[in-house]
């Protein structure tokens, strides 16, 4: 399996006072040990989504950032799927998976729940990071209930 091993780097939150665009690798503190985090880069290519680039950052030293890097490149490519999809294509997949499992009503059913409540939840997760996942739920609408005939 063909990969690169990518690229390290340091990089801050600090901002241009005219601009105030992020500085990045380009931040002149950056020299400094306890200023910014440690950064990688690699691409790595996954077996249902192809050849994909890969950024996680947040590593305190370079030695982590490095170790971390080696590792998913390590990896062979079924176990490093896991750490690259989100929820939205597991369950996208997954729904793949069950149209040749389930009956036809029931598959509608899954896609209608799925995209009626579960990727929204999740996308509203993505976009508050500090919104927990009960508080996603318990605000996301309940599904209709299914009423069996008497």
């Amino acid at each position: 399996m063909a990969h690169t091993r990518g690229s390290l780097y340091k990089r801050c939150g600090c901002r241009d006072p005219l601009s105030t665009k992020r500085l990045g690798t380009g931040c002149p503190h950056l020299a400094e040990p306890e200023h910014g985090t440690w950064s990688f880069a690699c691409t790595v290519r996954s077996p249902f989504t192809g050849t994909r680039r890969v950024r996680r950052g947040g590593y305190v030293a370079y030695g982590a950032a490095k170790r971390a890097r080696n590792r998913l490149l390590a990896q062979n490519p079924d176990e490093r799927v896991g750490q690259l999809w989100t929820v939205e294509q597991w369950l996208r997949y997954w729904l793949l998976l069950s149209a040749t499992r389930v009956r036809p009503s029931t598959l509608r059913n899954y896609q209608a729940h799925v995209e009626s409540y579960l990727i929204p939840a999740c996308e509203q997760l993505a976009n508050d990071p500090a919104h927990s996942v009960r508080a996603a739920l318990n605000e996301t609408p309940a599904p209709p209930s299914i009423e069996t005939a008497t």
